[in-house]
């Protein structure tokens, strides 16, 4: 059943583009959810306090990106980086429930098919002016490589699976990915000495100075200083782009601080990596094998890449984690009835939370998609329906209004949720007039300097 779980789970949010879309979160937070459910009902062993910890590390972590809604420079972000971590802890939930020894093999099984799958692609022939056509099913080269060393390091356990190093190396190579081989090297060395962990992160971090330049000095940089502008608290889970925006040396796009230690640190505060980094550290404390050095190789990349913002390759990362905690045996007692209990009613507060993530977003998404078909009826009901679901979010509003050729009442509504928001400042300005249009047009030029397409009068 856990072999199955993390099989399920690792290739079905890499099928859905590896899981960077909000619905598919819903999805996914309510099937695991779904088998953390069954597993209480079924009478599942009781896990050991190291595991206890893991599993309420990560829901600290939500709770605290929950919490930063209340300061948070952009609530809408916030509350989608809680739905995307309710993924994470309904997935270790789940797996501290179902795994037993060798669990890790559903996924060696996921990574397997899905670099196979980019293979295929690859040979048969794909639209290079597609962004990350290159790296189907998942979309991002450096996610597919972490995956591809991750399947390396599970690979190389037993003499019958070496030979999905074939399909794993060759996918590592086209993925060019330098944080990918950094991970397979420090998960290589975790897998053989667990003791050597320390010395292997610092020696990741003496290469990442070294060897790492533009942009991704650029990211780190601006989250620097966004986490001096905001020293205690951070400025909100999900509000680096905004940062990003406003802070820029170039005018390119960025999405991500490109590590998720700092990128923490500038959106929750010293606390939030506190968090991060503790409870990410608690699998070194008790586990063992190559599972522990799969799970080591996503750390390593963690910090030099966006791999949280893809549930794929983290969750699979997350599994190997839990994985790596079964590999030391223990008698346990069952669960009791009364923790099961918890258990179970904590489990439906987790999914009922996913349900209502996920009706917003797929009402969302269809707004989204009426809109790009020219259907703006459609696109005005599937929003105000998006409205009753998410009423935290800007998206349904700015929808609305460009379905109606822009209605300003419509755009103040957004702005009162994404104050920070530039292009519904940019908006706004198109379609006003006199002081209104200036000041927002002032705004839009504020929250981002180097934009263009703002109107200036």
């Amino acid at each position: 059943m856990g072999r199955l779980l993390a099989f399920g789970s690792v290739l079905g949010l890499a099928a859905a583009g590896g899981g960077w879309s909000a619905v598919s979160w819903g999805w996914a937070a309510l099937a695991l959810c779904w088998a953390a459910g069954l597993a209480l009902v079924l009478g599942p062993q009781r896990p050991s306090p190291v595991e206890l910890a893991f599993a309420a590390g990560l829901l600290a972590i939500a709770a605290w990106m929950g919490a930063s809604t209340l300061w948070s420079q952009s609530v809408p972000a916030s509350v989608l980086e809680v739905e995307r971590a309710v993924v994470y802890v309904a997935g270790v939930a789940a797996a501290l429930l179902l795994f037993r020894r060798g669990a890790e093999d559903g996924v060696l099984a996921a990574a397997l098919l899905v670099c196979a799958w980019n293979l295929g692609v690859r040979l048969h022939g794909y639209d290079a002016a597609q962004p990350g056509a290159d790296a189907a099913p998942i979309g991002y080269a450096n996610g597919l490589g972490l995956l591809a060393a991750i399947g390396c390091i599970l690979a190389c356990r037993r003499l019958w699976t070496l030979p999905a190093l074939a399909v794993f190396v060759p996918v590592l190579w086209l993925a060019d990915s330098l944080g990918s081989w950094l991970g397979l090297a420090v998960g290589i060395v975790v897998a053989v000495r667990p003791r050597l962990a320390p010395l292997a992160a610092v020696a990741a971090a003496a290469a990442v100075a070294v060897a790492v330049g533009p942009p991704r000095t650029d990211y780190w940089h601006v989250a620097l200083a966004d986490a001096g502008a905001h020293p205690v608290l951070g400025s909100g889970a999900g509000t680096y782009h905004q940062a990003w925006i406003e802070r820029r040396p170039t005018p390119h796009e960025a999405h991500d601080a490109h590590s998720l230690y700092l990128e923490t640190l500038a959106e929750l505060g010293p606390l939030g990596l506190l968090l991060v980094a503790g409870t990410l550290a608690l699998p070194f404390l008790r586990g063992r094998g190559a599972a522990l050095g799969a799970y080591a190789a996503f750390v390593v990349q963690a910090g030099v890449d966006w791999e949280w913002e893809l549930p794929a390759v983290t969750l699979a990362g997350l599994l190997c984690g839990v994985a790596a905690l079964k590999v030391v045996p223990s008698n346990r007692l069952l669960l009791g009835t009364k923790s099961r209990t918890v258990a179970l009613v904590g489990a439906l507060g987790l999914a009922a939370f996913a349900l209502v993530g996920l009706a917003g977003n797929r009402a969302i998404d269809r707004a989204a998609d009426a809109l790009r078909r020219g259907d703006t009826a459609s696109a005005s009901a599937e929003a105000r329906s998006a409205r009753r679901f998410a009423p935290w979010s800007a998206e349904p509003y700015r929808i609305d209004s460009r379905a109606r050729g822009g209605d300003a009442a419509l755009l103040r509504e957004a702005l009162a949720r994404d104050p920070r928001d530039w292009s519904l400042w940019a908006a706004l300005a198109e379609t006003t007039t006199g002081p209104e249009r200036r000041r927002a047009a002032e705004m839009a030029a504020r929250l981002n300097p180097l934009g263009a397409g703002a109107p200036t009068g």
